[in-house]
């Protein structure tokens, strides 16, 4: 099954071929849509273990059509214990690296602190419409564990404001100052320019986690 934001986060366009590559992934936190009232400040903390909430996005996506043996497998599994096992994400993880390596393709990831994988930038494409096949075809068994793992370790309870999530993880590790609002984050997002170097790595995770993917391809 191919959810949207996975198709955005690895396979934009812009991130191939834009200087500055940019995509908000928000249904990698299910409705960022809907935001929190102005003027909410870092002091919403956000919890670090499974809520009910994330237990019912894992009844919701066990009804979507389409999902793969794997996915079933490994969500309802989840549903079990409460959570995405670090063993079954890392063994999606190799799967899905092995089938775009095995159509000649070269993905590269970082591992971020909070353990999942950033899909970094793919460089040099010379057929743009192969990767996109070969990404698409590869995503077909892993787009709900991807989603939902990484929502499980950057937003265990259901947060429904993304820029929370982003600067709750920020804040973890000292990169923004205090009281820096979701307004703040917002306006410093569309100009591409924030209080921390957005490129670094610690700080790129907890964007691309928070769904705010930000490139630099120079």
């Amino acid at each position: 099954m191919v959810l949207p934001k996975t198709l955005i986060a690895k396979n934009g366009t812009n991130m191939k071929t834009n200087k500055i590559a940019i995509a908000a992934v928000s249904l990698l936190l299910a409705s960022a849509s809907v935001l929190t009232a102005a003027g909410i400040s870092q002091a919403a903390t956000i919890q670090s273990h499974p809520s009910q909430a994330f237990a019912e996005r894992i009844e919701t996506l066990l009804e979507l059509p389409g999902l793969s043996e794997r996915e079933v497998s490994v969500l309802s599994e989840a549903a079990k214990t409460g959570e995405i096992s670090i063993e079954a994400y890392e063994a999606t993880h190799a799967e899905y690296a092995r089938c775009v390596s095995d159509l000649g393709f070269k993905p590269e990831f970082r591992k971020a602190d909070k353990g999942f994988y950033v899909e970094l930038p793919y460089r040099d494409v010379v057929d743009p419409e192969g990767l996109d096949k070969a990404v698409i075809s590869c995503s077909q068994d892993s787009d709900a564990i991807y989603s939902l793992f990484t929502t499980q370790q950057m937003n265990p309870t259901m947060e429904v404001d993304a820029r929370i999530v982003a600067i709750q993880c920020l804040s973890e590790i000292g990169s923004v100052p205090e009281g820096y609002s979701p307004d703040q984050f917002w306006s410093d997002y569309k100009a591409m320019e924030f209080p921390f170097p957005q490129y670094e790595a610690r700080n790129n995770d907890c964007m691309y986690g928070a769904g705010f993917a930000a490139f630099d391809l120079g």
